[in-house]
Order: C-alpha cells, then sequence, then structure tokens
C-alpha cells in the first residue's frame, strides 16, 4: 500500500467504528482500527522526515484516545 493509501485507510476504519452503533460489531470495528492506526504508526517510525507526518501523528493520538473512550463506554 502507498503512503496516502495507509492514510486514508486508517482514517476510514477509524470512522466506521465511529459510526457503528451495535456493540458487539463496535468492538471489531475498534480492534481494527486500532490495528491500522499501530501499523500507520509502525510505517511512520521508519520515514526519515517523520516531522512531516506530526500533523498526522496528532490527529492518530486524538483517534486513540476516542477508540478508548468508545471500548470504555461499550463495556
Amino acid at each position: 500500500m502507498n503512503q496516502s493509501a495507509n492514510i486514508a485507510y486508517w482514517q476510514e476504519v477509524y470512522k466506521a467504528a465511529l459510526a457503528e452503533r451495535d456493540r458487539e460489531r463496535l468492538l471489531d470495528r475498534v480492534d481494527l482500527a486500532q490495528e491500522a492506526i499501530h501499523e500507520r504508526l509502525r510505517e511512520l517510525s521508519g520515514v526519515p522526515n517523520a516531522s512531516a507526518f506530526l500533523d498526522e501523528k496528532q490527529k492518530i493520538d486524538g483517534a486513540l484516545v476516542v477508540l478508548r473512550v468508545l471500548l470504555r463506554s461499550a463495556a
């Protein structure tokens, strides 16, 4: 997958988790979103000019916080 596709993928699965209303499916979607985000973070850790991705990293940090809140509220 190329860089822009990976950005789009984690954002897509994150938005799907936010929109999910079924509790069981929500847990699956949150897991998928977290996996996609962590994969993206691994990719970014290998980028020589990582400072170019600071905005995306801030969005990722916020998304991870929201996903944790979703998990707590679904429990």
